[in-house]
């Protein structure tokens, strides 16, 4: 060759000397040298001209390449790499690169917390069963989500995004910004099935009603109340499908019905309310629900047929007491705990030489499982007196306050815990040697 090429197509073929490492260039017969790019359009990066290896260039001078001056395509070498363009079609070869970036599955997330988009270059239009997508988040789900996913130019129909056996996600399952979010579409669940939960795929958290902080406080009778929590563990069932609410904060209004308010009819005068906090996985709403509880025990999942529609989780937090005007009883729970104004539930100055039995219903519900208050004995006259608390007959758990005195009136009072062993009901005994002895039992709290 006794001058370069002036236009496209002249070819030159040789056997390899060296495999190059990078960018290359050809200078046939002492020529001036011209870069060599491959079929993709770019300039070599290594290994795609292989010593001992056949390689064949074709000369190029047009726009495409190396700003219209004489360049040289690589059309292939024995052994070496062959450099292909952007694939963008179903049946054309993807670059490594495409691979390693992810972008023919992957794109970042637009849209809400909830309600996420992306769009992905293909020439797909729809997907198949198993299809794997990577998408980044912009931000930490609170609840249930969809994605609705631009295939190229197509837009697809916004999908949940489930995990495990269809379940929808968890608040806190895309935790942050930036989490990339491993998806495979399924044509059974009509879903995204997100691989990466970051609350994990298990249904189960914990204890159905665990609670971290439960307060409510109502120092004036009201309808209306305000519980709060940092998180609180609600189920479909004991062993039923498990969902973690952070943060709850939600009004109960005891003179309306339906989530906010009772699960039906009005609140009960002078009896209990159950108080549930409830969940609808589907939307990720979050609401609270009374439920008379004067007769029964209150359930740890509700158990009545009146959940508003579309909440299918829930978690018993509170059993209160209500006033004669079904409003919420003073008082302030904590956790399992209810402090409230002391009340009596005996007074008497009969002597009771052996256990007997006391109803506390008009002071605890029948969910109550421990009670705290004061025992008091008051005699007129010098004596012993002797007033005992206890949770059975037997007098299992047995507490007293002894008193006694040889110089006249004599009075005495001690504080107790007692675990009931039967619901609303303690057991009680007294002895008095002389005098009119008045022997008094208040309470002042129970757990449930």
């Amino acid at each position: 060759m006794s001058a370069l090429p002036t236009t496209s197509g002249v070819v030159q073929q040789f056997l390899v000397g060296t495999t190059n490492t990078g960018s290359s260039t050809f200078a046939p017969d002492g020529l001036a040298a011209a870069p060599i790019f491959g079929l993709g359009g770019a300039q070599l990066q290594g290994s795609e001209i292989v010593a001992e290896g056949i390689a064949t260039l074709v000369s190029y001078v047009g726009s495409l390449l190396n700003s219209g001056s004489l360049c040289w395509v690589l059309f292939g070498c024995t052994g070496g790499a062959e450099q292909v363009g952007t694939g963008t079609g179903s049946q054309q070869a993807a670059t490594v690169g495409q691979i390693q970036t992810g972008s023919l599955i992957g794109a970042a997330a637009a849209g809400t917390a909830n309600a996420l988009t992306a769009t992905i270059a293909s020439t797909l239009t729809s997907l198949t069963n198993g299809q794997p997508l990577m998408i980044v988040a912009a931000a930490a789900n609170t609840g249930a989500a969809t994605l609705t996913l631009t295939l190229g130019s197509t837009a697809l129909s916004a999908l949940s995004i489930v995990k495990g056996a269809n379940q929808p996600l968890n608040a806190g399952d895309i935790p942050s910004a930036g989490y990339p979010i491993e998806l495979n579409y399924s044509s059974t669940f009509g879903a995204f099935v997100m691989q990466n939960p970051a609350t994990g795929i298990s249904q189960t958290l914990g204890l159905v009603g665990a609670v971290s902080n439960a307060k409510m406080s109502v120092t004036t009778a009201s309808a209306s109340a305000t519980l709060t929590a940092d998180q609180i563990i609600v189920g479909t069932a004991l062993n039923g499908m498990q969902y973690l609410l952070s943060n709850y904060s939600e009004t109960i209004n005891l003179a309306t019905t339906g989530a906010g308010g009772m699960d039906t009819g009005s609140a009960p005068a002078s009896g209990y309310v159950a108080l549930y906090a409830i969940y609808n996985p589907a939307t990720g709403a979050i609401s609270i629900l009374a439920t008379n509880a004067t007769s029964a025990v209150a359930p740890n999942v509700y158990g009545g047929s009146h959940m508003p529609s579309g909440y299918t989780a829930s978690a018993l937090l509170a059993v209160w007491p209500t006033t004669s005007g079904s409003l919420f009883g003073i008082g302030y729970w904590s956790g399992r705990r209810f402090s409230f104004v002391m009340a009596t539930v005996l007074s008497t100055t009969t002597v009771q030489s052996s256990f007997t039995s006391l109803s506390i219903s008009g002071a605890v519900p029948p969910n109550a499982k421990s009670i705290g208050g004061t025992v008091t004995t008051n005699n007129s006259a010098a004596s012993t007196s002797v007033l005992s608390v206890a949770a059975s007959s037997a007098g299992i758990g047995q507490q007293y306050v002894d008193v006694a005195s040889s110089a006249g009136a004599v009075s005495g009072a001690t504080s107790f815990s007692l675990q009931l062993a039967t619901a609303q009901t303690i057991y009680y005994s007294s002895s008095a040697n002389a005098g009119s002895c008045t022997f008094v039992v208040q309470l002042s709290s129970y757990t449930i």
